[in-house]
């Protein structure tokens, strides 16, 4: 961890740059720095010195009395460097960079950056930014960004200053009390020392925060990331994500189906689970979120209770909550008696629970209702919807009934110790005030009110606990070569083209000359598919017996041994999509077929060579997919899905970060749509899931010790009653271009 005392309550801060001038950013940090009684030294800096906001500006940091804790750079590009020295110099331990246009697909920009970081690096010092609009603490009085924010219990840590005035709007627009609002804010800027994942470790400790919300771009470390908010939540404070990358561009060039599969969307969202963060799209849903989780109390499952006064109110929410992924269950026959004790005779009580017109005569009633679906275990959390705060509006007569219901619903909320969710039609009414002030999250949109519902069902622990550190092998090296790494891997098996490094155009007219290296006459995979196999099966997946034959003599051979029964399968090699292109034929009987299937395979696609294999017994069959890409971020990402060579057409998959446990490896698998089919539907036996589990678990293991296998897919696996059988398999290796 980084000691980000200096920064956040710094003894002494110093503003270069500092500026008269309202258009500048000297101007804005300056007077946000001046606003608060803080107690501790401030320092204008101004090369021209003079008077800034009432105070007497020093043209430089050497004429300082004192020196200074932290400083904020408020220069231009071209004076950056200096000014990091110079701050340096004057005793800074935390630097907050303002400056823009440093590190953004500029050379010399990225130069003077990674200078600067080295610098302050060597010192002990913290950099935040550059290119970012600063920082604020509310528990040290520290406000040393362009805008001012109310202060909360929120740590806001965003890549976009204009996202949290956004959010800080939003918060007041929904009427949220002063704890709702900012504990800390930190810009994060290009991130080219400190980091989203520091701040989100220091706020484990920082008493004043009691949740984390985030707007990130790029989060550098990717698994650093989910260890901190891991330690968060395990500190009891939620971490909600904005995190923008739906983008289908980074998975266009994808090798396998598990690439094609696997989008920047999938990958955060294995994170978010893996971590227990809460992910949002819109600055909106954060402030839902943030609403939400301040709730003490976390639902089981997702089992919900609708509690309404309008048939046609209770069917909406029920469509709501079914797309938020919760489960409105049939109440049983008791449970049903004791609702129709609690409300009248007219009231339907299967869910939705419909007070069928009796809170127009007793307020009362939703208090009585809410307790016994809440006293229940038929349900983990209740969300209340529809007409509840309006009854005084049309009658004076019932606003005493419907604030005391308000009180009632909100003790009953308190001590049930399962979470409650209000969606009304008449969010400024006074009963609603008493649920506000309670803590009960309140909603006018019935969609919005689901949605936080479901943030408050209680995450995976057990896939919370998964190994998030990879071990030294299974860590990217790029500081080894292409040559090097192209000789580790052939000692491992793996096998290569043909290669030689050349260094002149000299070199170069040899080796043709030569003709050491000939021209393909088509693309072929940079790993073949029978090392790929060699190397799963060393990892513990189990193969079909097989041979490799180049020629009629070989597969003559093979058929005499009788070394592989009939049926046979017969795989073309040296081709990128083998079913696609008609390279492989199953249920070969014969030895007559088999020369027939041989001989046409040769003619039509020129293979390297043949793979012959014993045909799996499909009987009572499902085809699995299950894979891995390398996200640069992230390390290793497993998929699983059904489907086969079909998966992208259903794309039935489900991701986490690899390795998993055979816990989490189950977990998948079960969420998978097409679950049923493992598990037996309509007569179907059940397949072997432990089997099909050991194969998940083996190739994330293996995805997670080999950074150099870009992609890695086992593609099908036939997963049947007895076991589970791998067909084909394939690895993408990295490329590595640096000589």
């Amino acid at each position: 961890m980084r000691d980000l005392t200096p920064l956040f309550d710094p003894r002494s801060v110093a503003v270069v740059g500092a500026s008269a001038d309202r258009a500048k950013w000297g101007y804005s940090v300056s007077e946000q720095l001046l606003s608060l009684p803080s107690g501790r030294d401030i320092y204008l800096v101004n090369r021209r010195g003079g008077d800034i906001l009432g105070r007497t500006a020093f043209r430089n940091l050497a004429d300082l009395p004192a020196p200074v804790d932290l400083v904020a750079i408020c220069v231009p590009a071209s004076g950056f460097l200096d000014a990091v020295r110079d701050s340096l110099a004057a005793g800074a331990r935390a630097l907050v960079a303002i400056t823009a246009g440093l590190g953004e697909a500029d050379a010399e920009g990225e130069k003077i950056e990674r200078e600067a970081v080295a610098l302050v690096r060597s010192a002990g010092a913290v950099l935040v930014g550059p290119n970012c609009l600063g920082v604020t603490d509310s528990s040290t009085g520290l406000r040393l960004a362009s805008d001012p924010f109310r202060p909360g219990d929120v740590a806001v840590l965003s890549q976009s200053g204009n996202m949290v005035l956004d959010l800080e709007a939003l918060m007041a627009d929904e009427g949220l009390e002063i704890e709702d609002h900012i504990s800390r804010f930190v810009s994060l800027g290009n991130q080219a020392d400190v980091a989203v994942t520091d701040f989100m470790l220091d706020c484990v400790g920082h008493d004043a925060t009691h949740a984390v919300a985030i707007y990130a771009e790029d989060v550098m470390d990717g698994r650093a990331f989910v260890q901190a908010a891991r330690a968060l939540a395990e500190a009891g404070k939620p971490v909600v994500l904005l995190a923008p990358g739906s983008s289908d561009a980074g998975r266009r060039g994808a090798a396998s189906h598990t690439g094609s599969l696997t989008s920047a969307d999938n990958v955060i969202d294995a994170a978010c689970t893996a971590s227990g963060i809460h992910r949002v799209h819109t600055p909106l849903q954060m402030v839902d979120a943030l609403v939400a989780l301040r709730q003490p109390f976390r639902a089981a499952s997702g089992r919900v209770g609708i509690l309404t006064d309008g048939g046609g109110h209770g069917s909406v929410a029920a469509d709501s909550l079914h797309r938020v992924g919760l489960d409105v269950p049939l109440l049983s026959a008791e449970l049903g008696v004791k609702l129709s004790r609690s409300l009248w005779s007219q009231s339907s009580v299967s869910n939705p629970v419909d007070l069928a017109g009796i809170g127009e005569q007793d307020p009362l009633s939703y208090a009585r209702g809410l307790r016994t679906l809440l006293d229940s275990d038929e349900v983990a959390a209740v969300l209340l919807t529809g007409y509840f705060g309006g009854y005084a509006q049309t009658n004076e007569a019932l606003a005493g009934p419907e604030i005391r219901a308000g009180e009632q619903i909100a003790d009953i909320v308190r001590t049930a110790g399962k979470p409650v969710v209000v969606h009304t039609i008449f969010p400024e009414s006074d009963s609603i005030a008493v649920l506000r002030g309670a803590g009960v999250p309140v909603h006018r949109d019935v969609g919005r009110a689901a949605a936080a519902l479901a943030m408050l069902v209680e995450t995976d622990v057990q896939v919370r606990s998964d190994p998030i550190d990879l071990p030294p092998s299974g860590r990217p090296t790029p500081s080894v070569d292409y040559v090097a790494a192209r000789s580790a891997l052939s000692d491992a098996g793996i096998a290569f083209p043909r290669s030689a490094i050349v260094k002149s155009e000299q070199d170069l007219d040899d080796l043709l000359s030569s003709a050491v290296v000939g021209f393909p006459r088509r693309p072929t995979p940079s790993v073949d598919y029978v090392a790929a196999r060699s190397a799963l099966s060393d990892a513990g997946i189990a193969f079909p017996r097989s041979a490799i034959v180049k020629s009629e003599q070989d597969l003559d051979d093979l058929l005499s041994s009788a070394a592989i029964g009939f049926p046979l399968v017969m795989k073309a090699m040296g081709l990128l999509h083998k079913s696609d292109a008609g390279g492989v034929v199953l249920d070969i009987a014969d030895e007559v077929r088999a020369r027939a299937v041989f001989a046409d395979l040769v003619r039509r696609l020129q293979p390297s060579v043949v793979s012959v294999e014993q045909m799996v017994d499909h009987e009572g069959a499902v085809e699995v997919i299950v894979g891995s890409t390398w996200d640069p971020r992230f390390g290793p990402v497993l998929m699983v899905g059904l489907g086969g060579v079909l998966a992208e057409v259903m794309e039935d998959v489900a991701f986490a970060l690899a390795p998993v446990t055979h816990a989490t490896a189950s977990r998948l698998l079960h969420s998978l749509r097409g679950a049923p089919l493992l598990t037996g539907v309509r007569g179907r036996a059940p397949i072997d899931m432990s089997a099909l589990v050991d194969v998940v678990v083996a190739v994330s293991e293996a995805a997670s010790r080999h950074p150099d296998w870009v992609e890695v897919e086992v593609n099908p696996v036939i997963a049947t009653p007895t076991g589970a059988v791998a067909v084909d398999a394939r690895i993408i290796p990295a490329q590595r271009n640096s000589l």
